[in-house]
């Protein structure tokens, strides 16, 4: 055993020297590990999580046809089409609407650019005497 003057069972002076050391050398391993813990608990302070969820996609058997669902399927498609005709007639309403409205213009225009429109004469037979020849 050691000198029973030197604590913690140290055997000479120079290991009784050496613990301070050995103490600081922890202290700086200490502070180290805490200063990355610091950075670490930072950065999650400020990482962004997405989480995406989706149900999976269900399993689809054989459809069995039946006249009520033809019928509902017919029904539907009818009223896809009418909606559709429906869109391009109130898409071309102002299309109509101009046609009407300058058409008549148009010609009315063209025949005053044109001028007074002439009526060939009729060639007068006589007072109700039929024309020769027939």
């Amino acid at each position: 055993m050691g000198t029973p003057f030197l604590p913690y069972g140290a055997g000479n002076v120079s290991e009784l020297l050496e613990v301070p050391a050995q103490i600081e050398r922890v202290q700086v391993e200490i502070d180290h590990i805490d200063g990355r813990l610091k950075y670490l608990d930072n950065r999650v302070e400020y990482t962004t999580l997405t989480v995406s969820l989706a149900e999976p996609e269900p399993v689809v058997g054989v459809a069995r046809l039946s006249f009520v669902s033809i019928i509902n399927q017919g029904i539907a498609g009818f009223l896809a089409v009418t909606a559709g005709l429906l869109v391009i007639l109130i898409t071309l309403i102002p299309i109509i609407i101009l046609v009407v409205v300058v058409y008549p213009g148009y010609r009315w225009w063209q025949k005053r650019k044109r001028g007074p429109v002439k009526q060939p004469k009729e060639k007068k037979t006589g007072g109700g005497e039929k024309p020769p020849g027939g």
